[in-house]
This record gives C-alpha cells, structure tokens and sequence, in this order.
C-alpha cells in the first residue's frame, strides 16, 4: 500500500494503476529507460523517471507492505506547483500531468517542446499522415512516427480524427487527427439523451458512451467553422471517432460538469456498467494496418467515492503478470484480495484496458 500523506488519495491510486501497467512497469522496474534520459529543458533531466522507477522498485520490491510516495510527491510538487498542499485533487488531472512529465523525462526528441501548453492542432490528411504536433484535453506530443516520441507515448497513445461538415454547403470535410493519451468519454444522468438509460437505476453502458463520443454533434454558433469557399463561418457539425487503437487504453468518464443552473461543478452518479473485456474494433475507423488489435482486458480501476468536496479514492488492480492475475482493492495503505465483480460499480472514474 501507499500511505496518504494528508487527502493524497488521488496519487497513491493513481499511482497502484500505473504501478499495475505491465509493460510501464517493466520499462522503469528493469532500467531500460535510463537510455531514454532527456535533456530537453521540459523534462527534469530524468529526475522524475529516477523517482517513479524508486518508487516502483520499493512497491515490487516485496520489503515492505506500506510505501511512502513522499519523494515522488515532492518532486511532482516542484514541476506542477498546483499539487503542492494538502487539498483534494482531481485523480484525472494528475495522471494527464504525471504522464506528461514522464514522457518529457525520456523523450526521444530531446530538443523541441512537446506535451503541456502550446501545441497546435494535428492536421493530417485521410490516410493519416500527420503533418503538425498537437492539442489539448488528453493530448500529448507528436502523432507522428518520426523524431518525437517516448515509451510513454508507445504504450498510451493514439489518434482520434475529427471531422468538420458544413450542413449546408457543399465542401470538402475538415479533417483533424489529434494524439491523445486517454479517451474522455461522457458520462449521462438518468433522464438524459444519451444511449439506452434505465432511469430508475440511473445506469447506463460504457457502450453508450463510446456511441455517445462518436455521435454527430451540430455546433453552437460560436463554433460554426470558417469556410473557404464562402469566406466566413458557416452552419457545421463535428464528429469524432478513434483513428487507432494504444497498447494500454486509459478511459476517464466524466464525473464532474458544471452545473448549467448554478454554474458550479456537480459530481454525476450514474452507474456506468463497463465490460472486464471491450472490444473495441466497431469504434476505431483508421487503416486496419495501424489500429492493430482491439480486444482489451481491464486491469485497472481508479474510483471516487463521497460528493466532490468530501470525495475519496481507491483502486482495484490486477497484481502480477500474468493474463488472469488477482483482483485487489488499494485504500491508500490498506490493501486486500478483490472479487472480479467487485471490481464494475458507480464509483468507477478512470478505466485500464491493456491490449491481448
């Protein structure tokens, strides 16, 4: 187990879930990315990976039954000052960052500013040659095959296209492929218009919400996209589907809105039934000779429990390294055995499906 060093229950699950990533696990548990170390003014000159491999080594180690992240803490805490204190954190917003940061600590590409703030959108062409870096919300680095790239990048990323109709005009579609390390799916409360809702159980399928992702979105004025042809912007769609398929697939479902009434953020419940193995071959529209394989098996679940201002984490984690490894349930230092249907329930936040 981790020890909660004062409401760090986000991290230390976060942490058990990349801790149970195989291939994540054997690239720092067995030294191979001292080779990677970058010197790029972004990274932390391989502090960062040093202290995730520290911290790794102590956990499988089999020494000790509860682990101090302190170190790892401290460290995040000078590279993203946010995190620093003892408030409550958004389990999601510290892997987008910690991932991040791991990827810049042994990015291949030791020169150029990848990850983080600035990056323009990806813009390829139907057979997905990316031309250009890119993005936002879950995007990182270079879609490319070329220069810029890491382990990280190799075992989490992937494309999703989006694609720009005008309603009412005849032209061309827009097309964007944007690198991304997890998938932001939204998540409906009962009543809503999303898939099939049992509103009485206020439940709904994982399937639902990959559907709801890749549906037809007709944008706000405010959003309508600039026409060439007619010079000004124009009556559009958007939709957006995964282009290619990552060796490990982080799912987050969006919990947490802004409440359109009070304009505060509200926590949304619905249960989101999820399957232990997804296929996710019927999402994934890109060439079949670089999506790969689309079975996935979960191997991990980050949860959030209580209300957003009196919430707490915990995982369950497949432990090992075999294909039927055992269930366990991470409480901050507590950690015991886990039933398989223990594991799908309402607290569900993040997903780790791994490739087989």
């Amino acid at each position: 187990g981790l020890s909660n060093m004062g409401n760090t229950c986000y991290l230390n699950s976060t942490l058990q879930a990349l801790s149970n990533t195989v291939a994540l696990r054997r690239y720092y548990d067995e030294g191979h990315y001292k080779a990677d170390i970058s010197t790029s003014p972004d990274s932390m000159g391989g502090r960062l990976a040093d202290g995730f491999a520290n911290l790794l080594r102590s956990l499988w180690g089999g020494s000790y039954t509860v682990v101090s992240p302190g170190k790892l803490r401290e460290l995040i805490n000078e590279k993203w000052q946010q995190f620093a204190g003892y408030q409550q954190h958004d389990a999601q917003e510290l892997l987008m960052f910690f991932l991040d940061g791991l990827h810049e600590d042994v990015n291949r590409k030791s020169g150029d500013k990848v990850g983080g703030a600035a990056k323009a959108v990806t813009e390829a062409s139907e057979e997905g040659q990316v031309t250009s870096a890119a993005g936002s919300n879950g995007e990182m680095g270079d879609g490319g095959d070329g220069g810029d790239g890491s382990k990280i990048m190799d075992i989490f990323q992937f494309q999703v296209r989006s694609k720009i109709t005008f309603n009412e005009i005849e032209e061309e579609p827009s097309l964007k492929y944007e690198p991304m390390v997890y998938l932001s799916l939204p998540v409906a409360s009962a009543g809503s218009d999303l898939g099939s809702l049992d509103a009485g159980a206020q439940r709904v399928h994982l399937m639902d919400c990959l559907h709801h992702f890749s549906s037809h979105e007709e944008l706000n004025q405010d959003d309508w996209a600039y026409c060439e042809r007619t010079r000004r912007c124009e009556r559009s769609s958007k939709k957006l589907d995964i282009w290619s398929a990552p060796e490990c697939l982080i799912i987050h479902l969006k919990r947490f809105a802004v409440d359109s009434t009070s304009g505060g953020t509200e926590k949304i419940d619905t249960f989101v039934d999820f399957p232990l193995d997804l296929d996710l071959d019927p999402f994934v529209v890109g060439p079949k000779a670089t999506t790969r394989r689309t079975l996935y098996r979960l191997y991990a679940v980050v949860n959030h429990s209580g209300s957003l201002s009196f919430g707490h984490y915990t995982a369950y984690c497949k432990v090992g390294e075999e294909p039927n490894r055992q269930w366990y349930f991470f409480n901050d230092a507590t950690v015991s055995a886990a039933r398989e249907s223990d594991v799908v329930s309402r607290e569900a936040y993040l997903l780790f499906y791994e490739r087989v």
